[in-house]
């Protein structure tokens, strides 16, 4: 019988391991990589990529990880758990580069057992997705949804530990935010930096998807324009670093890096700017918007097609502070519809964001104009975004 009950305690032992040896699968390298598309990811494995490298992680409770180049990431614990939440246990090592982290179940189910840490400082979540961008000196961590709690080491932080860092050197940054957290010394508490000055490092952002290793489908299938813009008000922009691949659609964000013009939201792609004046909100009543002008794009594979905006509605309702739009993104290779009710601030900023969708935009002062930026994830491989200019009915 004990020979038995040890056998059996040894079988469920090494299940246990072997599960939690698995942490997730690579969904997506290219480049110069330490592994390959559809290799197993394990407890313990340091991934690394090189000066073109980018890899994609899908882990075992739906979290997501992307990895551009020059990185070393260690997975050091991947527990997951679903029918007991508190066992949840994940914790990853930035040694260096860029990595965007996009939380899983483990993580939504136990926020005070995920942690992420870089050799001077420890993330935690408030559930949540995350940029972080560090060498051994210095950490930037920038929120596109949910809140991290960013820390960083010393007696009362360790490195061992799960969690935020609840500390009075701790400071938390969540989604709408137009600040980037970094910690530049060692046991100093991270401090923020206006977004727009960050901006001069667009390594941060571009984030989500392998951008070197893409190129433009169709530069011929451009969507329609007016020939005057009546929304002057509304500007946009891409990252530098897409101007080989955008060719004549590229559009740069220079002219709008100044103290004239306030950046009001990012995505992979673009920068929406508005002028640098905050509206007066009425109290009550409600606006209508019609499209003036967007550019889209879908992102099919390591493909970039333009895409063409149809049934557009646009709305702001001032009484409950919300907005409504609705439109459908449409390229030679897929179709979807993109629609949100979300905030409006008291500075006429708009937000909205689900589990595959996000919205962001403002108003500008005399309420006459407005732009919005957007996004919509389909799967791993195909996502639709933009930016586009409205003007008052």
């Amino acid at each position: 019988m004990f020979h038995y009950r040890l056998s059996l305690f040894l079988l469920l032992w090494l299940t246990s391991y072997s599960v939690m040896a698995e942490a997730g699968v690579v969904a997506f390298s290219v480049g110069e990589t330490s592994v390959k598309k559809g290799q197993l990811i394990e407890v313990g494995q340091t991934i690394t990529t090189g000066n073109n490298g980018h890899v994609h992680i899908r882990f075992i409770d739906g979290a997501k990880l992307s990895l551009r180049p020059n990185t070393v990431l260690t997975v050091e614990t991947y527990l997951y758990d679903p029918k007991n939440p508190q066992n949840n246990r994940v914790k990853l090592y930035l040694e260096k580069g860029v990595a965007r982290s996009v939380t899983g179940e483990a993580g939504k189910q136990n926020k005070e057992g995920f942690r992420m840490n870089t050799p001077i400082s420890a993330i935690g979540i408030r559930g949540t997705d995350y940029t972080v961008y560090t060498t051994d000196k210095k950490t930037r961590v920038y929120v596109s949804s949910g809140g991290v709690g960013v820390s960083p080491f010393d007696e009362n932080c360790k490195p061992e530990a799960f969690g935020v860092c609840n500390t009075p050197k701790l400071v938390e940054l969540f989604e709408g935010d137009s600040h980037v957290l970094e910690i530049s010394n060692q046991h100093e508490r991270a401090f923020l930096i206006d977004i727009e000055n960050a901006l001069q490092n667009p390594d941060l952002y571009l984030t989500d998807i392998h951008h070197k290793a893409l190129f433009l489908a169709d530069a011929g299938n451009l969507p329609t324009q007016p020939v005057e813009s009546r929304t002057p008000e509304i500007g946009w922009g891409h990252w530098s670093s897409y101007q080989p691949v955008l060719d004549r659609l590229f559009i740069s964000m220079t002219p709008y890096l100044n103290s004239d013009w306030r950046v009001v939201s990012i995505n992979q792609f673009f920068g929406l700017f508005l002028p640098n004046k905050d509206p007066e909100l009425p109290k009550t009543g409600q606006l209508a918007f019609k499209l003036d002008r967007y550019q889209a794009f879908s992102l099919v594979d390591n493909r970039i097609e333009t895409a063409q905006l149809s049934e557009p509605s646009f709305s702001v309702n001032f009484t409950d502070r919300t907005f409504s739009t609705a439109f459908k993104v449409s390229s030679n290779s897929l179709s979807t519809q993109i629609s949100g009710t979300g905030t409006l601030d008291n500075i006429g900023f708009l937000r909205f964001s689900d589990s595959n969708s996000r919205i962001s935009g403002a108003i500008n002062r005399d309420l006459s104009q407005a732009g919005l930026l957007f996004e919509k994830t389909l799967n791993d491989n195909h996502k639709v975004l933009g930016s586009s200019a409205w003007i008052q009915e």
